[in-house]
C-alpha cells in the first residue's frame, strides 16, 4: 500500500546551462523534446528558464548561474515536485523530519517554492503554481 504523502506531482528536473541557446538547440534537435515555455524569474532569482518537454518528462534549462560553483555532477541541479498547499507540504515535511533548505518564497506571480535535501544530499524543489500559472 502507498504512503500517503503531501507530494501531488513530479514536475520537472533542472538543468543549470552555459549556453541556454545551445541546451535548447540540444535538447529539441538532437533529442526531440519540444519547446514549452520560456520564464524570467529577475528580480525574485537572476535566472532564465526554458521548460522542454518529451512525453511528459519535462526539463528545466536555466540560465544565469555562476556555472564554476557547480561540478559536472551538480549542474542537473534539483528535482521539482508539486503540491497543493505549500504551507501545509512545509508543515508536514518539518514534522517529519525531512531537511529543509530553503524556507518559502514567492517567485513572481508563477509559483511559491521551498527546498528540501533527500537522504543522499539530492535537492528536492516543493512548488505550489498560482492558479493563473501556465505549468509547463
Amino acid at each position: 500500500m502507498k504512503k500517503q504523502s503531501v507530494i501531488s506531482g513530479v514536475d520537472h528536473v533542472n538543468i543549470r546551462c552555459r549556453d541556454i541557446e545551445e541546451s535548447v538547440s540540444f535538447y529539441r534537435d538532437i533529442l526531440g523534446f519540444d519547446y514549452v515555455l520560456t520564464r524570467d524569474l529577475r528580480p525574485s532569482s537572476p535566472i532564465t528558464s526554458v521548460f522542454m518537454k518529451r512525453d511528459s518528462f519535462v526539463i528545466e534549462l536555466a540560465n544565469g548561474h555562476d556555472m564554476s560553483l557547480y561540478s559536472k555532477e551538480g549542474r542537473t541541479n534539483h528535482i521539482g515536485m508539486t503540491v497543493e498547499d505549500i504551507h501545509e507540504a512545509y508543515r508536514t515535511l518539518k514534522e517529519q523530519g525531512v531537511k529543509i533548505t530553503a524556507d518559502i518564497v514567492k517567485v513572481n506571480d508563477y509559483f511559491y517554492c521551498f527546498f528540501i535535501e533527500g537522504p543522499n544530499e539530492e535537492k528536492i524543489e516543493i512548488l505550489e503554481y498560482l492558479p493563473e500559472t501556465k505549468r509547463a
